[in-house]
């Protein structure tokens, strides 16, 4: 039998209904961890669907870049007992998947996207071909589509005075460039409706009432469905679901607006659960403006440095010179260890690039008021007791511990973060650096400080894996793939 995991996007409005965004296959589970577990996801239904059917095969098609599904579906089936399970990953960039013989024993159960599929291709594909078949509900959000439909044709008048998005321009079909789209726009009439309309693509384009979501958390929501669509009567196996929050805050800071309402970049992630304002975004991890320590005790800025520059280092006993036999975020070691045999090192740049861009930093403050803005991606070294790992900005809290290296006894301190902010800088270059053979490099925070930083993963081959952001500052990238030389 052959099934498929589709997830459906929600908002639920400050009135209380129901709006439904979109449906889509090659889902992420977002926020799983390698288990699958997530709070609001139910697999009882899909259990009991396996138990009664009696499968002696599962075939899970899963992407590369999210195992935990399958996983999770492994354990299942080694619970139930009896039953063969088999995962068969697909790529980051494949459009089709394995063909597995199917018969009344083997459940075929696929995430992954695959073009012959009509519901992939007609339906989550199409946007204009999901809106027709959802026309006639009250869910769907008023829409217009050019010379195919207008639920704003009506109107007879229309005054908005709120100092928020009110229309969306989305794309019609995937793979759209995430910098630019989706556009919003704050409209106050019908003569700047009527403007809007002008710009929405006749082919590719489409425009919508764009109704701000519940606020959990302070950050504006959706929420996502789970279901399995299986069999020739498209049965479905409900999952549950669970909410995603968007990338910041609404009030961190004034909403702006630049020609016909459109809503400026930097406050995009205040509406929209994802949040690419650049295609390389996974990799930078400096800011041109901050001074590393060098191999001689010198001090230059990350614009100053060049390819074959020594940079002090640090060996940590523990850790792999080859990054590619670990990967970062799930490394750990022995904080006792690190800070007793240690040693004081150099390493040498064997890549940088440099990208101007307006995109969001984290400020972090230590204990003593130390303070310093960093990019989201960059990989810092923190303590937990007696265990240290890394961490990404955007993943640190207030109360982290932070190894630091003293510049002026070259041992090692810890400080505490006592608050983190988010910011939006203008035109700022940043980059990506490679140092080798060790992957530590020490950027300074104060002139007694440095943090201790990783390197990031080679570009071109984090970039080959694709995949998009769902959580701010967390790709399905570097994060979860290691670095190769």
């Amino acid at each position: 039998m052959k099934a498929v995991l589709i997830s459906t996007d929600y908002i639920k409005t400050a009135t209380g209904e129901y709006k439904v965004l979109e449906i889509n296959t090659s889902t992420r589970i977002v926020a799983a961890d390698n288990e699958g577990n997530l709070p609001g996801l139910d697999w009882s239904n899909l259990t009991t669907f396996i138990q009664t059917n009696g499968f002696t095969n599962v075939h899970c098609i899963i992407p590369m870049y999210d195992k935990g599904f399958a996983t999770k579906l492994s354990e299942i089936c080694d619970n139930i007992g009896g039953i063969t399970f088999l995962s068969h990953e697909t790529s980051g960039t494949s459009i089709t998947v394995p063909y597995i013989e199917d018969n009344e024993t083997t459940l075929i159960l696929r995430v992954s996207y695959d073009t012959t599929a009509i519901v992939d291709d007609e339906y989550c594909r199409d946007n204009y071909s999901f809106l027709r078949a959802i026309n006639e509900l009250t869910t769907k959000p008023k829409t217009y589509i050019p010379n195919i439909s207008d639920d704003f044709e009506n109107l007879s008048e229309f005054n908005y005075t709120l100092d928020l998005p009110n229309f969306i321009i989305k794309k019609r079909y995937p793979n759209y460039d995430k910098n630019e789209f989706p556009k919003l726009y704050k409209v106050q009439n019908l003569t700047e409706l009527t403007q809007l309309k002008g710009l929405v693509n006749v082919n590719t384009e489409f425009l919508q009432e764009f109704t701000n979501s519940e606020i959990l958390s302070n950050k504006r929501s959706i929420i996502r469905g789970i279901d399995i669509i299986y069999g020739s009567n498209l049965d479905v196996i409900s999952m549950g679901g669970y909410k995603v929050l968007h990338a910041i805050t609404e009030n961190i800071w004034s909403n702006t607006f630049g020609d016909l309402g459109l809503l400026a970049k930097k406050d995009r992630p205040k509406y929209i659960t994802y949040y690419s304002p650049t295609s390389d975004r996974a990799t930078y991890i400096y800011d041109e403006d901050q001074e590393v320590l060098m191999a001689d005790g010198s001090r230059k800025s990350f614009a100053e440095l060049e390819v074959g520059d020594s940079v002090k280092s640090i060996n940590i006993p523990s850790l792999p010179v080859n990054e590619t036999e670990y990967k970062v975020e799930e490394w750990t070691g022995s904080h006792t260890d690190f800070t007793t045999n240690f040693a004081v090192s150099e390493t040498a740049i064997v890549v940088k690039t440099t990208q101007t861009t307006s995109d969001l930093f984290i400020r972090i403050t230590l204990e003593d008021d130390i303070v310093w803005d960093d990019l989201p991606v960059t990989h810092l070294l923190v303590k937990n007791d007696d265990v240290i790992r890394f961490k990404n900005v955007n993943n640190l809290q207030i109360g982290d511990v932070l190894e630091l290296f003293s510049t002026e006894t070259e041992t090692i301190l810890n400080k505490t973060i006592s608050n983190l902010e988010i910011l939006f800088k203008e035109n700022k270059v940043v980059g990506t650096m490679d140092v080798e053979p060790l992957d530590l490099f020490l950027p300074l925070i104060t002139n007694s400080f440095a943090i201790v930083q990783h390197n990031a993963c080679n570009a071109n081959f984090c970039s080959s894996f694709g995949g998009q952001c769902y959580n701010y500052g967390k790709c399905g990238n570097c994060g979860y793939y290691q670095c190769s030389k």
